[in-house]
């Protein structure tokens, strides 16, 4: 028999999350997060009931909170299974309450002379805009968008937040009052309505500050409010009958009848010509609603000091509020605070707790409504209250200390919008003004990522030092411009400037030419090309040449079609690369020298120039081996060791690398009177490169074996030799360090 001892059978289904039995604390704190989750859930059904569910409405409260309780129930069981993070815990939220409020005044206005199709097409409203805000958080995830929120300017996401606990601040006092002006609310029996509200939202709001959010709050204020109010009618003698008389109690309710969902009811009953009037209130709460959820995911992983899946967060929101929206109820997301107690500070890692809160609250869906019309009004109020001002908290006065005041006036600006003009001309006006903001800003980020010249960035083409020089000194001449980024009308105008101030230098060189080098440029607008058109128009004016090097052919398509690359402008040239555009300027700028034009220089005569002892090139010569190359022949392959060091006399080289997509890249190119496999001839390391000629070119070979023997026979000429390949190799080396230091830049 085998000794080896059997693993245990878990007795739990593996999809629960544990790797292991759990023990009774972990099903205690996942009890005891569900029970404060409920309770919370309980309390919001009951607020954003009675504020939707008012006028001519009011009578069914009962149903609207049963539509919350089922919210609730379908969030604990889909967060429950489909969150990144076991132990993740869903609750209402508040984020989307006053639009709907604000939705369904409009729907009773137009519903006014046919009521009967009010409450139908308030409750196609409302599972529309849950299904629909669940639909658009599944496609963002499912189409991997969950970093949206990261491009998505604060202080916009701010601005409607603020505006967003405004209209709870107002709706709480509708709630409360039913109607009302500001004159009213001194009045002795305006006030009794409530102010008792009012101080319970600043107990509740202090409460959480000071406790930093802990999720015993919620409860313990609902259940010590609502204790100490009954406490004070047994107290007073006073009667349930005059507390419902006075308008104090949310109910009392019958017992509504068994809970059954009211989709059915609203698609074939409601006005779908009044509902398709709601559009843009319907979107502004789902945008509102993504924002929200982007939000809390995000603030979520700070607190539990964990990456989530945003994308899989997404889909479980989009899963969840699907569901919640067949049968009618209220959006609901991700609650950082117990969120954070059960994943966090109780250490519950398994997806119980989720189900315990979909049990709970279908318990309460099934049995308990009717007793929750017992609830003070003031407490429903109070608690919209204090929900707006913890929004007021957190995007006003948080905000002051933390924004710049440019971006703070944004949500202030957004917030003030929204309230004084409306909550969708507010939603507007803050996505104007962050757009505009965006293309401030970004008009304020230079086009041109590096701003060079020919005397410090030169082509790869390797020149004899008197042609070296001559660039250098008439280098000012070419002003080049490493352009980036998405080129719009605001950075295009700006980039014209740019190029205007250049000319008007009068203490630099005179511009010949300007390289406009568009390798990191991903777009440019149709207005930005008027810039292009006006910078031709002012070199043409000043005779400069105007180079255009790396367009891509929609780059280049749309600056044909603009108008800014026109065949018969003299002064546009085109180049593959900036490589390349550089070398067509510096031959321009030696055109003018004489010595360019002189004939043919015998490969002595240039050393002569070079060497520091000019009596020892003939030495040096006398150990050399003249060969010839036809166009495209190669002169060293790539992976191949070197043997010769190799001296160019006339033609041109280039030298070049694979790319991994095909074709090849140059290096260099060098011509007469250059030095070619300098590096590899002196270190021994294999040719990473390749050589081929690309004119017919004479070249001088000198091999291993016969510097060995000039340094034994003539040890002045290999030294006059060594002198002048170090001397090279350091004006290459050079040149390479300036090239680093200019992309550090």
């Amino acid at each position: 028999m085998n000794n080896k001892e059997l693993a245990p059978v878990s007795p739990v289904p593996p999809w629960l999350g544990w790797s292991k039995p759990p023990g009774w604390k972990w099903l205690w704190s996942s009890i005891l997060v569900a029970a404060i989750t409920t309770l919370e859930n309980v309390t919001f059904s009951v607020a954003f009931a009675g504020l939707i569910f008012s006028g001519n409405l009011k009578d069914y409260v009962p149903e609207g909170i049963q539509l919350g309780l089922w919210g609730a129930a379908v969030n604990g069981l889909g967060f429950s299974l489909w969150s990144s993070l076991l132990g993740m815990v869903a609750t209402l939220q508040e984020a989307p309450i006053p639009f709907l409020k604000y939705m369904v005044g409009s729907i009773l206005a137009e519903t006014a002379d046919h009521p009967a199709a009010a409450l139908p097409t308030v409750l196609a409203a409302l599972a529309l805009t849950t299904m629909l805000t669940g639909l658009m958080t599944f496609l963002l995830g499912a189409l991997k968008l969950g970093n949206l929120i990261r491009y998505i300017p604060y202080p916009v996401i701010g601005g409607f937040l603020a505006g967003t606990g405004w209209l709870l601040i107002t709706g709480a006092m509708t709630f409360m009052l039913k109607s009302y002006t500001l004159g009213d609310l001194a009045r002795p029996d305006v006030l009794l309505k409530w102010m008792p509200g009012a101080i319970f939202a600043l107990i509740y709001l202090a409460g959480m500050i000071r406790f930093h959010h802990q999720v015993w709050v919620t409860p313990a204020m609902v259940a010590g409010s609502i204790a100490l109010f009954y406490l004070f009618l047994a107290v007073t003698g006073t009667t349930l009958t005059e507390v419902k008389e006075a308008g104090l109690l949310l109910g009392p309710f019958a017992a509504p009848p068994p809970w059954h969902p009211p989709t059915l009811m609203a698609v074939t009953q409601a006005d779908w010509g009044v509902l398709r009037h709601q559009f843009g209130t319907i979107l502004t709460a789902i945008i509102i609603s993504t924002l929200a959820m982007l939000v809390n995911a995000t603030s979520l992983e700070i607190v539990v000091k964990r990456e989530l899946d945003l994308n899989q967060e997404l889909r479980a929101t989009g899963i969840t509020n699907l569901g919640s929206g067949l049968g009618g109820g209220f959006v609901g997301f991700h609650s950082i605070a117990l969120s954070s107690l059960s994943t966090h500070r109780l250490g519950v890692r398994n997806r119980l707790v989720g189900l315990f809160v979909a049990g709970f609250s279908g318990l309460i869906l099934w049995r308990g409504v009717a007793l929750l019309g017992f609830f003070p009004r003031f407490v429903v109020g109070g608690t919209l209250i204090c929900l707006g001002l913890e929004l007021f908290v957190d995007w006003l006065w948080k905000s002051w200390f933390r924004l710049p005041r440019q971006d703070y006036a944004m949500v202030v600006l957004i917030m003030l919008a929204m309230v004084l003009i409306g909550p969708l001309q507010g939603i507007a006006v803050g996505l104007a003004v962050a757009m505009g903001m965006f293309l401030l800003n970004y008009s304020r980020i230079s086009v041109a990522k590096h701003v060079l010249s020919g005397a410090s960035h030169q082509s790869h083409v390797q020149r004899p030092k008197t042609q070296r020089k001559a660039i250098q000194e008439r280098g000012e001449q070419i002003y080049i411009l490493e352009l980036q980024g998405f080129i719009f009308f605001g950075s295009a105008n700006r980039l014209y400037n740019q190029v205007r101030d250049r000319l008007n230098q009068s203490d630099l060189q005179p511009l010949r030419f300007i390289v406009l080098d568009f390798r990191l440029v991903n777009g440019i607008d149709s207005s930005a090309v008027l810039s292009f058109i006006k910078m031709e128009q002012l070199a043409a004016q000043q005779e400069i040449a105007l180079v255009f090097t790396d367009l891509d052919a929609s780059l280049y398509t749309r600056l044909k079609r603009g108008g800014a690359l026109r065949d018969e402008a003299e002064v546009c040239h085109q180049f593959v690369d900036l490589d390349r555009g550089m070398e067509w300027c510096e031959n321009q700028l030696l055109e003018g020298i004489s010595w360019r034009r002189s004939r043919f220089l015998p490969l002595p005569l240039q050393l002569q120039r070079q060497f520091s002892d000019p009596t020892q090139v003939a030495v040096v010569m006398g150990y050399l081996t003249r060969q010839s190359l036809e166009a495209g022949e190669f002169l060293f392959e790539q992976a191949k060791s070197p043997d010769q060091l190799y001296f160019l006399e006339s033609g041109q080289i280039s030298i070049s690398t694979p790319l991994a997509s095909g074709g090849s890249q140059r290096l260099l190119t060098a011509s007469a009177g250059t030095v070619m496999g300098a590096v590899e001839f002196y270190t021994g390391t294999p040719y990473g490169h390749t050589a081929i000629a690309d004119q017919r070119s004479v070249i001088y070979g000198l091999a291993t074996a016969d510097l060995a023997r000039m340094q034994q026979e003539h040890p002045q000429a290999a030294a006059a030799l060594d002198a002048f390949s170090a001397g090279f190799l350091a004006e290459c080396l050079a040149q390479a360090q300036q090239e680093v230091r200019k992309l550090l830049a």
